[in-house]
């Protein structure tokens, strides 16, 4: 058998916390989503997993893959599994903020100040929902879906933590660069996707019109444009080299905080 090795790149101890990673992994192994994980290092982060032959990343421009991430999502979100942490937004977002000071960078964007203030009105708005949360990938983009000889593997728990699961359909959008039409689609294929426990949306979409959930979805794109865009300033400032990725994350939240307006939601 073949072995993977991840040695975590500089600077990532400040923005990955391994124990939690190391507790997710024992969470969803029953599941039988994940990689083979073979050694697991919670202090240094340190991984070795099976390397899957002929394995290749999803492609969600096929609805078929797509359907079949969807559903595997759909089973982490419905699974009852619980976690001992959370990943939340504000927290995530002073981290990095703080992150950045940390290695004397700046914050490239000038209208920061402002976009900081809409992200209250945002954060605001999704609290008085009382969305329920759930264990959720968090970095659920095409990539992170593996198709092997022994079916759909989910990889790369990092990020993973309670949290609400249209989070993780916000993530898939993206980094794919999904349009907000696409993502309307994006919804109703997670909603039509089978479950094992639930004949409909799930607990994600429970209550929801189409309407509201594309409103809710549409507020994590933004909040998680904006981080993203946080995570690859940092970045830079360590030397990797990212392109116009900050400033197209950037733009999902200007554009997210746009269409929530015009919904009158904030």
């Amino acid at each position: 058998r073949a072995y993977i090795c991840r040695i975590p790149g500089p600077g990532t101890e400040k923005l990955i916390n391994r124990k939690q990673e190391g507790e997710v992994y024992k969470a969803v192994t029953a599941l039988g989503i994940t990689e083979e994980l073979v050694y697991f290092n919670s202090e240094n982060g340190y991984k070795i997993s099976r390397y899957y032959n002929g394995a290749r990343n999803a492609d969600y421009g096929k609805p078929e893959e797509l359907s079949a991430c969807m559903t595997l999502l759909k089973k982490l979100h419905n699974s009852g599994l619980k976690l001992n942490h959370e990943f939340d937004f504000g927290k995530e977002l002073t981290g990095y903020e703080k992150d950045i000071k940390d290695v004397n960078a700046q914050i490239p964007f000038e209208d920061y100040p402002l976009v900081r203030m809409q992200v209250s009105e945002i954060m605001d708005w999704l609290s008085s929902l009382n969305r329920p949360k759930t264990i959720a990938h968090i970095d659920s983009v095409k990539d992170n879906f593996i198709f092997t000889d022994e079916g759909l593997r989910m990889i790369d728990w990092e990020y993973a933590g309670m949290a609400d699961p249209l989070v993780d359909l916000a993530m898939a959008a993206i980094y794919s660069y999904m349009s907000y039409d696409e993502v309307k689609e994006l919804i109703k294929v997670y909603a039509e996707a089978p479950s094992e426990v639930c004949d409909d949306g799930g607990i994600a979409l429970e209550a929801l019109s189409e309407d509201d959930a594309f409103a809710v979805v549409t507020a994590y794109m933004g909040m998680g444009g904006l981080l993203w865009s946080l995570w690859g300033v940092y970045k830079m400032a360590l030397g990797e080299s990212f392109g116009d990725y900050t400033l197209k994350m950037y733009r999902y939240f200007k554009d997210s905080y746009k269409i929530l307006r015009k919904l009158e939601k904030i």
